[in-house]
């Protein structure tokens, strides 16, 4: 790749003057916290989906018309 100069147009940023938006970053904290709220309570709720599919399957006879509701209602 080639390196291109600056050009003399573009003047340097000082450090000192550039503050973020504070806004902009508290409204961007409180996206990504809730965000990664809504990633562990979705990892949870499919982590119980075995469950009531394990409790339907343990309790009731083969064939019988309350398992095959468990794995209906685990399966949709």
């Amino acid at each position: 790749m080639n390196a291109v100069a600056p050009s003399a147009s573009i003047a340097p940023v000082d450090p000192g003057n550039s503050t973020p938006d504070e806004d902009a970053v508290a409204d961007y904290s409180r996206y990504v916290a809730a965000a990664m709220l809504l990633g562990m309570i979705d990892t949870f709720a499919a982590a119980l989906i075995p469950m009531p599919l394990t409790h339907a399957v343990r309790s009731n006879p083969p064939g019988s018309e309350a398992r095959r509701r468990g794995l209906a209602f685990a399966c949709s």
